[in-house]
């Protein structure tokens, strides 16, 4: 995919808060291009931080599949991008969630933060169960 045919981001994430030790964890789909025909999904699996830390890293891994963008290159913030590409970004976080119901998939490439999308494969909603 090309950034000039990236039309939506759909940011879907779920949060689980241990209680027991104060920590907050989530994990989160990336849905790019909703409903499109060249559909995009990428996961982001479990991982630590509150508020809107799944949104930092949902967007950091989208910015990770165009290198040769100026909004990877040049590190811009995701409302600079959103502007400037002129993409609609939607996001939401199911909190209260359980353990088990967080994404558990692949653990993140730090060196190079690459996160492979998912082609051909349609989003279903997520709900809290």
């Amino acid at each position: 995919m090309l950034l000039s045919e990236l039309k939506t981001i759909d940011v879907f994430g779920k949060e689980w808060r241990d209680t027991i030790n104060g920590v907050s964890y989530f994990s989160s789909r990336v849905v790019l291009n909703l409903e499109h025909e060249n559909e995009m999904i990428i996961e982001i699996p479990f991982g630590n931080g509150y508020e809107e830390q799944y949104l930092y890293e949902s967007m950091d891994a989208v910015k990770h599949l165009f290198p040769s963008s100026r909004w990877y290159k040049e590190s811009m913030q995701t409302w600079q991008a959103k502007n400037y590409y002129n993409f609609k970004l939607n996001y939401g976080i199911i909190k209260g969630c359980k353990k088990k119901d967080l994404y558990h998939g692949e653990p993140l490439n730090w060196c190079g933060r690459h996160h492979e999308p998912i082609p051909n494969r349609k989003h279903k909603q997520w709900s809290k169960s």
